[in-house]
């Protein structure tokens, strides 16, 4: 594919806006972030792109289609390329979790109770107390307390 002049000069630059440290270091995007979440960001070609991305790209080549780049370090500005790798939405997705940076709980943004209420509604439902009850009790709907004394959520209260 052929790229404008414009978008190799931005391309062969890209590394003159990292804070390169040692080979296993983080390295830092000193450019542009987004503003949830960090990640570098630049734009090109009228295209906003992900600088962890064009790091990947710049150094092993062509992303797949639907393949993710995930950091292994957690750092969203890095753009080391060591600390790069490739993943579904899965494994992304698994990453995530396993390493605890998923909002769960009260933490999420939608969270109509805490966990020590969670743990509150078990332990009166096992003291049978009525999920009916359990709802006015906690102002919340009978659908949640069902999925909260069924363990189907709040696995971690």
């Amino acid at each position: 594919m052929m790229r404008s002049t414009r978008h190799n000069a931005v391309i062969n630059r890209f590394w003159e806006f990292v804070d390169k440290k040692g080979d296993d270091e983080c390295w830092k995007w000193l450019a542009s972030c987004t503003p949830h979440g960090g990640y570098g960001q630049l734009t090109f070609g009228g295209t906003l792109h992900l600088a962890h991305r064009v790091a990947w790209e710049k150094t092993f080549g062509e992303i797949p289609k639907g393949m993710y780049v995930c950091h292994r370090c957690d750092n969203p500005p890095c753009v080391n390329p060591s600390h790069l790798f490739l993943g579904n939405v899965q494994e992304n997705t698994r990453d995530c979790v396993d390493k605890g940076r998923n909002a769960f709980g009260s933490k999420s943004g939608r969270s109509k109770l805490v966990e020590d209420e969670v743990r509150e509604i078990r332990r009166l439902y096992g003291h049978g107390v009525r999920q009916r009850d359990l709802c006015k009790m906690f102002k919340v709907t009978d659908s949640l307390i069902s999925l909260i004394v069924n363990n189907l959520i709040w696995k971690r209260a």
